[in-house]
């Protein structure tokens, strides 16, 4: 098991009500970082304001919501092909490649309006692949578009601490 270093932003969420649902459900709280959600790319899954826990570092799989990192900007979308590194969001847009040293963690759960919602149970897992599943066909059909290595436009979701 990794060494658990304690986060700042981890502290300012336990001490916050409202939020700290989200925080007790962890053992490995230290090693969880709690990243505020812009954007609208990952509707009905995440929704602008959300909070997600990040595992930092963590492995990711198909189906799994991952935070990942374009040259300073954290977006986090769903990994749609965990062999071939594809993310796209869970809306209608563009799947892009990644690489591995771009992942910055996997979110393990979300807090929305006092309620949680951890992505780390059987049924969050296998939401999750289906997820992943339906956009590998819209991709294939071509109603997601082509896998892009560049930027793209659009109001992407994004994290911030």
């Amino acid at each position: 098991m990794a060494p658990r270093t304690p986060l700042t932003g981890v502290v300012l969420l336990v001490r916050s009500a409202e939020y700290g649902a989200a925080v007790r459900q962890y053992d490995s709280v230290m090693a969880a970082l709690p990243m505020r959600v812009r954007g609208n790319s990952m509707l009905p899954t995440l929704v602008e304001g959300d909070w997600v826990m990040v595992v930092p570092g963590s492995e990711v799989a198909t189906g799994d919501i991952a935070v990942i990192d374009y040259a300073g900007t954290r977006v986090v979308h769903r990994v749609i092909s965990r062999r071939r590194l594809v993310e796209s969001g869970d809306g209608p847009g563009v799947a892009r490649a990644f690489r591995l040293e771009q992942v910055v963690g996997r979110v393990v759960a979300v807090s929305r309006q006092g309620s949680t919602l951890d992505l780390t149970t059987a049924r969050a897992r296998i939401g999750g692949r289906l997820r992943a599943r339906r956009s590998q066909v819209r991709l294939a059909v071509g109603r997601l578009g082509r896998i892009s290595t560049g930027a793209r436009g659009g109001r992407q979701a994004q994290v911030t601490l």
